[in-house]
């Protein structure tokens, strides 16, 4: 695969914008404070109209129920362009917000507007959990936690518009909720161009790290798939469409306020789902089962526990040898009669999912892990996942670990793995697409001769998103935790990787068989570049999550807790 074909497909609308004959093509645009010299309405086109704040008399607004919040990095942000934003909203009759995720603490204060702090929400367990995201920085990170902030309030306030800064992609988790139908169905998501992290590099003159190339990934996500697309200026949006990004047609040198009069109309409206033939299943679920018969009825309890109907549940035993779980496999058989159950001998786990997609009569394919658990929702929130974007062949969601099942009811997690769906090119060094536990397209998992069934590796869902994407099919992210990951000491990728101290030949293998493509045997350099690119991302990552965990390190950390332990007592 070229690098030419390694730019991720972000936005869902196909590009309408010509750029000018006149517009720079990636020059470096002065960073500037963000200025708001007009009040935007949004007509219910999702074109702008323009007023002048100095010659606009409050009395001309009408005077409109509605709420708009605004999303606000720091308490200079609060006292200055934001503020004065939220002010004038709030003088025009609306209730007006500001959610400051910043960590200062100082009361900022903006009369009549409501003034909201992330640190003092109540925000779920599994969001707090420690993250395990290879490659995910602070900024992608933190915003999970300002999309769990902003749909608490949103559940209060019922807001109309959501207003985002383009800086450390703080919308990205909205944006992805809100395209993959499961948040802000009927609000505008506004995301404005002040200042992005590119521009910034540049002014420092500073190489990017891992975390940079993510963030620039999420930042440049977040502003393609907003429902409204604003810039500080002109300049500044002609310098990302000189970088490759999508800037629509109706975008505009603006602030991204709203005026009241056209934002109820303006708001977008629930998708309908398509309609399912009576009797057909929506999606096939299949469980792969060796020798975990400890694990099987508390993974089958949670599928006959789904909200969705639309279902088939398919369990496939690949061989099992060990008594207690052909057993426990033989009493599940018997518990559930609306399951299908079905025997072979052993082939791999690949192989075995393989046979699953063959048989399979949904339209969308679900693999699960026999020892996960999914959430009651999960078949639920994936179908509306995938349903709501017909450019994608498959979706994945977050999910946070346990040990423990009685670990989940009480909130108590290892981690969280939250993948962000791209780049394409840092997947020869991580797996940014997520787990196997995905929905598929059965057809477009068919295209591509469905998973890897190699025994010889761990990674069968991460080659497996990696084929997709080189067929050209397109994957996304649910940012929803769908299921519980059980992690096992005697877990295959903690025993094929020697708990995470020996990912180099599967990496290798990806680079070979999967990335580099069929490039590699026509231009060795192809592969000599991805090779450098895996090795760039591996070396320069600071994430806990990707770095490698020498046994010498793990014994170190053994022996620090027993101390600490015997010293307690």
């Amino acid at each position: 695969m070229s690098l030419a074909r390694a730019r991720p497909r972000c936005a869902r609308r196909k590009p309408t914008h010509s750029d000018n004959a006149g517009a720079s093509r990636g020059r470096m645009i002065p960073i500037t404070t963000p200025i708001y010299p007009h009040l935007i309405s949004i007509t219910a086109s999702g074109r702008f109209r323009e007023k002048a704040l100095a010659v606009m008399d409050p009395s001309e607004i009408p005077r409109r129920q509605g709420a708009v919040c605004f999303v606000a990095g720091s308490s200079e942000a609060v006292s200055d362009g934001i503020g004065r934003a939220a002010g004038a909203i709030a003088r025009g009759g609306w209730e007006a917000h500001i959610l400051h995720c910043g960590l200062e603490a100082d009361g900022s204060a903006v009369p009549g507007v409501a003034v909201h702090r992330l640190k003092d929400l109540s925000l779920p367990k599994t969001c707090l959990a420690p993250n395990g995201t290879p490659g995910c920085g602070p900024g992608v990170y933190h915003s999970n936690l300002i999309r769990y902030g902003v749909e608490t309030l949103h559940r209060v306030h019922r807001f109309d518009a959501i207003v985002f800064p383009s800086w450390q992609a703080a919308g990205f988790r909205c944006v992805q909720a809100k395209r993959a139908g499961s948040a802000f169905r009927n609000t505008r998501l506004i995301v404005r161009i002040d200042c992005i992290n590119q521009q910034l590099r540049e002014a420092e003159k500073r190489w990017s790290s891992p975390h940079d190339i993510f963030l620039d990934y999420c930042e440049r996500y977040t502003f393609e798939n907003a429902d409204v697309q604003a810039g500080a200026s002109a300049d500044l949006l002609d310098y990302i469409r000189g970088l490759g990004w999508d800037v629509q047609a109706d975008a505009r040198v603006a602030p991204f306020t709203a005026a009241p009069e056209d934002l109820l109309t303006a708001a977008p409206r629930a998708r309908s789902l398509p309609a399912v033939a009576a009797g057909t299943p929506a999606v096939t679920v299949a469980v792969s089962h060796y020798n975990l018969g400890r694990f099987l009825p508390e993974t089958l309890a949670s599928l006959a526990a789904q909200t969705c109907t639309e279902l088939e549940v398919m369990v496939i035993d690949d061989g099992s040898t060990c008594e207690e779980s052909l057993r426990i496999w033989d009493e599940q058989k018997r518990l559930y009669p609306q399951f299908r159950f079905i025997n072979q001998s052993n082939v791999g786990l690949g192989a075995t999912r393989n046979r699953a997609l063959d048989e399979a009569k949904g339209e969308f394919f679900i693999p699960v892990d026999a020892d996960n658990i999914a959430a009651p929702g999960m078949v639920e929130g994936f179908l509306r996942g995938i349903r709501s974007c017909p450019d994608l062949s498959a979706m994945t969601c977050f999910f946070a670990a346990f040990e423990d099942v009685g670990d989940i009811a009480l909130g108590k997690f290892l981690h969280q793995y939250c993948p962000t769906g791209g780049p394409h090119l840092a997947a020869c060094a991580f797996n940014v697409y997520g787990d196997a536990n995905a929905i598929f397209r059965t057809e477009d998992l068919r295209s591509v001769g469905g998973f890897v069934a190699d025994r010889s590796t761990y990674c069968h869902d991460w080659e497996t998103f990696v084929k997709l994407v080189n067929a050209e099919r397109h994957i996304g992210v649910i940012p929803e935790y769908l299921f519980y990951y059980r992690r096992r000491a005697d877990g295959m990728s903690a025993v094929m990787t020697e708990g995470g101290t020996n990912t180099y030949p599967f990496i290798q293998r990806m680079i070979t068989s999967f990335v580099a493509g069929n490039e590699a045997g026509v231009n060795p350099e192809a592969r000599m570049l991805w090779e450098a690119l895996a090795s760039y991302f591996l070396r320069n990552d600071s994430s806990e999550a990707a770095r490698p965990r020498s046994l010498h390190g793990a014994v170190r950390r053994w022996a620090a807790r027993v101390w600490k332990a015997v010293c307690s007592r």
